[in-house]
């Protein structure tokens, strides 16, 4: 294989239009990067085409003489490709510069050298990538844009939206935004244009259309009149999501409102204790029989017989069914009379529970152990227990009273003796 063709697969360069003619490596001087010049040219017979459109078009001139390329670095050495540049007469775009199957159109920089610094700039930044490949920041802007237009031009976004998100995002200082337009179901950014305003999310669904507009189900946004107006008109059947954040602030801002107009409103004075307790009455409306009585939840009541065949209200305590007030078009017409009392409360009255006692922090049955064993305590010091327990502790108590010389005849010691015998 000769040198040219192994360059040349080391390069990347395709075999079916493009030559190597030849080359040179240049020194960099005073320990500078070694530069690889490669001079190639177009393969006789290839049709030229358009660098705008990739259409076929005719041959105009050879343009301005040669060109340079920054390629893939070669080892430690810079690469540098030099061709000619003919231009060709295009139907479409006029006279431009034909298409390099090595490098994108406008630039000064091969296809594989663009894909490298964009992989770079992705995963790091256009900083870090610009400074690693030895180029300015603009340059690595102008890769991004002409990368990610081609690579948007071979599929298409828009297609097979059912649910979206419109929203706007500030990206300069000042009033600098951008309406953006993600696919729920891929999490992804499908859309993007300066502005937020009407004719911004026009454009969104005019670059849609009307037939995938109509195929979309939900949109979500943040509540902004300039989207959910557009949406209105061109996707009339999609269902509307706002988010949370805007429904709880629109809510919170119609509670103030409301709270400034009811404050003036509200009484200056504490009601009074009747007050209190005919805002906790129940009511209900009955119809007053012929006989002049109403029916409550199994209760019977006597009213005025004038009120036969009217619907009166019946205002009542839902914990006392036994006494109720009845009312006719607003104007108290007494009490009603108790026939028959079946039931004391309402059925779906509920008392309120108890609340459950605080601890005290007391421990009682502490308290009273101690208590006790004190009481034991003082009783164990008075009581001889072994007294109470020997078998002739009588007999001597007996004795030592016959020793103890008294007044008294013989009968008088023994009694006096027997009751202290019973005693102990």
């Amino acid at each position: 294989m000769r040198d040219n063709s192994v360059l040349r697969k080391l390069l990347g360069l395709c075999v079916s239009t493009v030559v190597v003619v030849g080359r040179e490596l240049r020194d960099g001087g005073d320990g500078g990067r070694s530069n690889l010049v490669v001079w190639v040219r177009r393969r006789v017979g290839v049709r030229g085409r358009c660098g705008r459109c990739g259409g076929v078009a005719p041959w105009f001139d050879n343009g301005g003489g040669e060109r340079r390329w920054r390629h893939i670095d070669m080892g430690m050495a810079t690469c540098e490709l030099i061709a000619e540049a003919p231009r060709v007469s295009c139907p479409e775009h006029g006279v431009t510069v034909a298409e390099v199957a090595f490098a994108r159109h406008d630039s000064a920089f091969s296809r594989a050298f663009e894909d490298l610094v964009v992989f770079d700039a992705i995963v790091s930044n256009k900083l870090a990538a610009a400074r690693r490949h030895g180029i300015s920041w603009r340059a690595v802007d102008h890769m991004c844009i002409r990368v990610a237009t081609e690579a948007l031009g071979r599929i298409d976004l828009l297609e097979g939206l059912v649910a979206i998100a419109v929203d706007e995002v500030k990206y300069k200082k000042g009033h600098k935004y951008l309406t953006v337009v993600c696919d729920h179901l891929t999490g992804r950014v499908i859309w993007a244009a300066k502005g937020r305003n009407k004719e911004t999310v026009r454009a969104f669904f005019d670059a849609l259309g009307e037939e995938r507009a109509a195929q979309l189900q939900f949109v979500t946004c943040d509540g902004a009149e300039w989207i959910r107006t557009v949406i209105t008109e061109r996707a009339q059947q999609a269902i509307v999501c706002l988010d949370t954040f805007h429904l709880i602030g629109w809510a919170a801002a119609a509670l103030d409102e409301v709270r400034r107009e009811l404050v003036p409103l509200l009484p200056t004075h504490l009601p009074s204790p009747a007050a209190l307790h005919e805002a906790f009455l129940w009511s209900e409306i009955r119809t007053v029989t012929k006989t002049a009585t109403i029916s409550l939840h199994g209760n019977t009541f006597e009213v005025d017989a004038a009120l036969v065949g009217s619907r009166v209200e019946v205002v009542f305590d839902p914990f006392d069914l036994e006494s109720v007030e009845i009312r006719f078009q607003g104007r108290s017409m007494g009490q009603g009379i108790p026939v028959t009392i079946g039931r004391h409360s309402h059925p779906q009255a509920r008392p309120e529970a108890a609340p459950a006692p605080a601890p005290t922090g007391i421990d009682y049955l502490g308290l009273l152990a101690d208590r006790r064993e004190a009481e034991l305590a003082e009783l164990s010091g008075s009581i001889n227990y072994a007294q109470l327990t020997l078998p002739d502790a009588e007999m001597q108590v007996g004795a030592a009273h016959d020793n103890t010389p008294t007044d008294t005849d013989n009968t008088d010691n023994t009694d006096n003796t027997d009751n202290k015998e019973i005693q102990l």
